[in-house]
Order: structure tokens, then sequence, then C-alpha cells
């Protein structure tokens, strides 16, 4: 009985694993200010928002809490209206 049950603990805690690691708060992109910044720089930080989004999805998916959804959901907000806030000043710079 012992024999069966160290290969099911094990396989259960290789399972735990890859799960809690598909389930980290991913890393807030650093977002340019937006006046003096080229527009690769703007592309550049436009595709790292947009990763962080879809990391956030997934982690969204997979919160432990009503709590860990509610913190995550509101750190993707905030990194969209600043980004959208640098886009603004960028664009304004750009006529200027």
């Amino acid at each position: 009985m012992k024999k069966m049950l160290t290969p099911l603990i094990l396989t259960l805690g290789v399972m735990h694993a890859g799960s809690s690691l598909a389930c980290d708060l991913p890393s807030k992109p650093e977002i340019p200010e937006g006046t003096g910044n080229t527009e690769a720089q703007m592309l550049e930080a436009k595709a790292a928002v947009d990763t962080y989004l879809a990391a956030g999805n997934s982690y969204l998916e997979c919160a432990g809490s009503d709590r860990a959804y509610n913190r995550m959901v509101k750190n993707m907000e905030n990194v969209s209206l600043k980004f959208n806030l640098a886009l603004r000043r960028y664009k304004k710079a750009q006529k200027a």
C-alpha cells in the first residue's frame, strides 16, 4: 500500500506545483511618460501592456479568493489607465 501511495503523492505534488506556477501574479510593465518618447518605445510599451493584460486574465481564472481577483482587476485597470494617459501625452507631443 505504501508503495502505491508514494507515486500518487509525488504526482499530486507535481501537479500542484505546476498549477501554482501558472497562477503567479504578473509583474506590472514599465510604462513610459509619453512625452519625449519614440514611436518604437510606445509600441514596445503597448506590447508589454497587452502581455500583462493577457497574463492578468490567466491569473483571474485561477485566483484563489475574491480579494486576489479584485486586486488583479484593479491592477489591470490602473496599468491600462496609465498607458492610455502616456499615449495621449505622446500624441499631444507629436502634434506640437
